[in-house]
């Protein structure tokens, strides 16, 4: 009888050999987490070019410490944490170009006609999401869009499952209550 490994196995067995040198797996890894990683941070960054950067920064760290990882089971996670501290590294690095940009920009706007029901409630939920305390961003993010388990955001964070549900839990009771306000 042949059986099909599960997405979980097949996923250790490519972290176990590309641990192992085999740069064929870690392409497979680079295939699997290329795209969502550019996309968790261009949610966080704001520039599909830095996100794309990011993700390239982050898979070319994880080849040169995949050996580190003692666990291939948190190779999830553990990739996460990589792109999260390369992210707020780089808004360290661009906020003072990011805040002139952004009076340049106030400056020369110009207004456009108002927006469709569905693309104003997205704003309006993107902007309640950006006030909220970054613990608890992430927490929803990770959670909702990158679809990482408790465990594993906890790992990409660096705190427990624990406090992963905390922050999402908080969030959520935020958002519900920002977004309550602005409904129709």
């Amino acid at each position: 009888m042949i059986t099909i490994p599960l997405e979980a196995d097949l996923e250790r067995e490519l972290v176990l050999s590309a641990r192992g040198g085999d740069r064929e797996a870690f392409g497979k890894l680079v295939e699997r987490y290329a795209g969502p990683l550019a996309a968790f941070a261009s949610r966080q960054l704001d520039s599909l070019d830095e996100a794309r950067d990011v993700a390239q920064a982050t898979l070319v760290r994880a080849l040169a410490s995949i050996g580190s990882l003692r666990d291939a089971d948190r190779f999830r996670g553990w990739v996460y944490a990589m792109a999260l501290n390369e992210v707020r590294k780089r808004k360290r690095g661009l906020a003072r170009l990011r805040r002139a940009y952004e009076k340049w920009r106030e400056r020369a706007a110009v207004r456009a006609p108002s927006s469709p029901p569905d693309e104003e409630r997205s704003r309006e939920v993107r902007t309640a999401l950006s006030r909220l305390p970054e613990k608890q961003r992430l927490a929803v993010e990770l959670r909702l869009w990158e679809g990482l388990s408790c465990e594993e955001a906890a790992t990409a964070l660096g705190c427990t499952a624990g406090t992963i549900k905390a922050n999402f839990h908080h969030a959520v009771t935020k958002l519900r209550a920002e977004l309550s306000r602005s409904a129709p």
